[in-house]
């Protein structure tokens, strides 16, 4: 049987040969003008998903760049801020220096004083810089300040207890900041120490607590009689003695000797201090007495000062100089602390220092209470404190300059991030443009020969719709 073509069939044939050139040719015009070889899924389903990752990849590594751009310029301003806090660190240290020389003044060291609390201030204000409203050392804890004055005298860290970081890969996080803990008041504690005033030293238990502690040792009485009619002045009410001791009047000398202390001359009665006459001891401790019934001859007695100590100078406790560990414990603070009681000599406030464990902030007022002496310090029991002060301003100082290199080896890490993401995103970036884009010249060929075999097809198509059934019957 012999299939004979129909006009109907010629013409589909036609159009649909017609129509696929068209599609192809119009294919080839939307690569050329979007540059692209991949514009809907179906031109390449895998493709496409290559694509989809590809631009995932490329959203990912951008998001972390930008977070490495936006911590670089707080992590500047704190490394800068931290840099001028050593320098002032650096002169306060100095002042304090100043401040060991014995020949000082009152009004010298309270000039001293004066000049260490305003740097103090401004030492403070670099702990609490701030960067787009946040505060740069307080960790996690961005909307307070890193440091604030804590009870009645005293700084404390406010901050959270991390450093801020951000993620510079998957599952990746690199730190930025450094807390102001770390910068200014890191905790590494290596026991307490006493200034040595008082002779009261360190227990038997563990202490606790962090910064400073003052024991105030008070001499409650004087018991004994001095001897050859010489009396304690006002009944010992004026003593700093504790525990025991030896006066020696040598009236074949003309002395008056406390325990190993530099014998003094017995007083005349035309001098001022007939009456109350100040002997001291070679540790500081002193006895009032009254001559103005000595009648001469020489006597050696022992007294005994007989006190009670406080943690807090408000609720005092009956001092017993046998006793190798007794506890005082400072509510306000939290502090504990076990005393060794059995060398206590003399009355008077007595330093302790949480060694490792006080701020900057904190050393340094110390160092500005201590100037200004109102705890009536002699010339060496200042420098006594003042050394302890230094021992924790320095420690402070090396930590500050720390946190200054840990800060420059963060921000050369986040350099480095930025440079080794900016490669990565070039090399998905080249792998993108070889899934995606078109090959110009290839596409531009395609759409030559789509366009020619588009026209050799419209030319056939209408030379044989021209043939029709009458073109035979004639």
């Amino acid at each position: 049987m012999t299939l004979r073509p129909t006009q109907s069939s010629i013409f589909s044939l036609v159009k649909s040969g017609i129509l696929r050139n068209q599609a192809r040719l119009s294919s080839a015009q939307e690569m050329l003008s979007s540059g692209k070889r991949i514009l809907r899924p179906s031109d390449d389903p895998g493709g496409t998903a290559k694509v989809l990752s590809l631009r995932g990849h490329l959203t990912s590594l951008e998001r972390y760049r930008s977070a490495a751009l936006g911590a670089q310029p707080p992590m500047q301003l704190a490394a800068s801020s931290l840099e001028q806090g050593s320098a002032i660190i650096a002169d306060m240290k100095s002042l304090v220096l100043q401040g060991l020389n014995g020949t000082l003044s009152d009004d010298d060291r309270s000039s001293l004083a004066a000049d260490l609390k305003i740097q103090l201030e401004e030492l403070l204000d670099v702990a609490n810089t701030r960067f787009g409203g946040e505060a740069l050392f307080a960790g996690a804890e961005v909307g307070g300040p890193a440091f604030a004055k804590s009870g009645a005298s005293g700084y404390a860290y406010q901050g959270g207890g991390a450093a801020q970081s951000i993620e510079i890969g998957k599952g990746v996080r690199t730190e930025t900041l450094v807390t102001g803990q770390d910068a200014f008041g890191r905790f590494e504690y290596a026991g307490v120490s006493f200034s040595g005033l008082t002779g009261i030293g360190e227990g038997v238990r563990a202490n606790e607590g962090a910064g400073f502690e003052y024991l105030t040792l008070r001499h409650d009485a004087t018991t004994g009689a001095p001897g050859a009619g010489v009396v304690l002045a006002n009944g010992g009410a004026d003593d700093t003695i504790l525990g025991a001791h030896t006066l020696t009047i040598d009236g074949t000398a003309g002395t008056v000797t406390l325990d190993g202390g530099g014998p003094l001359a017995i007083p005349q009665a035309t001098d001022p201090d007939f009456t109350d006459f100040v002997i001291t001891n070679e540790l500081g401790a002193e006895v009032h007495l009254d001559f103005s019934a000595y009648a001469g001859g020489s006597s050696t007695s022992a007294l005994t000062g007989e006190g009670s100590i406080s943690i807090d100078d408000v609720n005092f406790t009956a001092l017993t100089l046998t006793e190798t560990d007794m506890q005082l414990i400072d509510e306000a603070s939290g502090s504990v602390i076990h005393v060794d009681a059995t060398a206590v000599h003399r009355s008077g406030v007595e330093l302790v220092s949480f060694d490792g464990a006080a701020n900057i902030f904190d050393a340094l007022l110390g160092a500005v209470e201590d100037l200004e002496n109102g705890h009536d310090l002699s010339a060496s029991e200042m420098s006594a404190r003042l050394e302890m002060r230094l021992g924790e301003i320095d420690r402070n100082h090396g930590n500050l300059l720390q946190s200054v290199a840990v800060l420059g080896s963060r921000l050369e890490r986040i350099d480095s991030t930025l440079g080794r993401l900016d490669g990565v995103a070039m090399q998905v970036t080249t792998h993108l443009s070889q899934v995606e884009d078109a090959d110009l010249a290839s596409v531009v060929m395609d759409a030559g020969q789509a366009e020619q075999t588009m026209q050799l097809a419209q030319m056939a198509g209408s030379r044989l719709m021209q043939n029709t059934l009458l073109n035979f019957l004639r």
